[in-house]
């Protein structure tokens, strides 16, 4: 069987994985599509190779890049020779966390013609409030209506970050009250915009065209974007400063106005690929893209954000 996963929902992606690669009794191998000794051979010799201890094999390959851009047509002859006479003691898994995968490509129209596609999209609406009433009362939390509404109102739908946030306010010693679980958890946007920091960090283009795209389609505007983008640069700086400096956690976690543990976390992985300097060039210039947008008003935002984008990476 071939299976072609997909969708923004990381949550329901990684259930869905866990489900499939369950049975014991097979080999499961792990393929990812974006290192750099990735071939279609290599995958199709995985599916092919028979295990002496197992009956079965799983294949499971992430970020597959002829799913994503065109490809090599020798390589793609082969693999569509594998999607119309599939191995059945193998199941065979694409999936993508970031819904990369282009599904206008005729590589994909092709393979999904044989392969079940499973798209996972977001719990909207009452779906996802059900599923949040549930998640607080599996962990025990007990919530006013305020603090339960304001936390899944600002997850957006996103189930990973609904239970990570969840996480993090089963630490908390003392009895929950707005005030406490505002300055505690991580709100969606600041989510999204840690994401798009790592991918520019990253120097990766089109994770950041992906995360620009898709704030856009929240109802995020290009200069709002821009301001978020600026605002959580400004506290990485903040947070990069005093821990240079020897300044204990908690008393930077107290300069910055944050509870939230896991909000320093991250802060401290975006680090890893960025210096004080090098932030600093960053905020100039988003500084000056800013005032780009407000001058100029002949050129549309967002293709000046993208064209931004390009020149930085």
């Amino acid at each position: 069987m071939i299976y072609i996963i997909k969708g923004e929902e990381t949550h329901l992606i990684r259930e869905k994985l866990k489900e499939l690669s369950s049975n014991e009794e097979a080999t499961v191998v792990k393929i990812d599509g974006a290192m750099p000794d990735f071939t279609v051979g290599k995958m199709l010799n995985a599916c092919r190779q028979i295990d002496l201890f197992h009956s079965f094999s799983i294949v499971l390959v992430k970020d597959a890049p002829f799913l994503i851009s065109k490809y090599d047509k020798k390589d793609i002859d082969d693999l569509l020779e594998y999607v119309n006479n599939p191995i059945y003691e193998c199941d065979l898994i694409f999936y993508t966390f970031e819904n990369k995968y282009n599904e206008k490509l005729k590589l994909f129209k092709d393979i999904a013609s044989n392969a079940n596609v499973l798209r996972m999209e977001h719990l909207k609406g009452q779906d996802f409030y059900n599923y949040g009433k549930k998640a607080v009362k599996e962990a025990g939390l007990k919530l006013d209506y305020e603090c339960s509404s304001y936390l899944f109102n600002n997850s957006m739908g996103d189930m990973d970050l609904l239970n990570r946030n969840i996480e993090i306010l089963k630490l908390y010693p003392e009895e929950l009250d707005i005030y406490a679980l505002k300055s505690l958890i991580t709100i969606k946007d600041e989510e999204d915009i840690f994401k798009l920091i790592n991918a520019i960090t990253s120097r990766n283009l089109n994770s950041s065209m992906i995360h620009i795209e898709k704030m856009l389609k929240q109802g995020e505007s290009p200069i709002g974007i821009i301001a978020l983008l600026s605002a959580q640069l400004r506290f990485l700086y903040t947070v990069g400063y005093y821990h240079s400096a020897g300044y204990k956690d908690s008393d930077i976690m107290d300069i910055v106005g944050t509870r939230s543990s896991f909000r320093l976390k991250k802060a401290y992985e975006a680090l890893e690929n960025f210096n004080l300097r090098e932030i600093m060039q960053l905020l100039d210039k988003l500084c000056d893209l800013d005032y780009r947008f407000k001058v100029d008003s002949q050129i549309d935002e967002k293709l000046k954000l993208e064209l931004f984008l390009m020149e930085l990476l």
